[in-house]
């Protein structure tokens, strides 16, 4: 029998160069299980990280790596913290 254990996540959303996408996900995924990346909007380069709670220092580390090295990213706080397009949102600077 099999045993699933419940990871706690949190979910942050990015606006980024749209020709950028492959590239943030390559890295992100490049860290085997420290995130998982999906893109919400291409057309908006507005991408979304699941971060198990324990490594959330890492991967905005990694973030933080990304901008220096001129990778543009805006974080976006979804009003109604569901993928559905269309709500409103706010950018914050990462």
């Amino acid at each position: 029998m099999r045993h699933l254990v419940k990871m706690d996540t949190i979910k942050r959303y990015y606006r980024v160069d749209r020709r950028e996408i492959f590239f943030i996900q390559s890295i992100i995924e490049g860290y085997d299980g420290l995130a998982t990346m999906s893109t919400v909007d291409p057309n908006r380069g507005l991408i979304r990280l699941i971060i198990p709670t324990d490594a959330e220092t890492d991967v905005l580390d990694i973030l933080q790596d990304l901008k220096i090295s001129g990778i543009l990213m805006e974080a976006v706080v979804r009003e109604d913290s569901t993928t559905t397009l269309g709500h409103e949102e706010k950018i914050i600077t990462l």
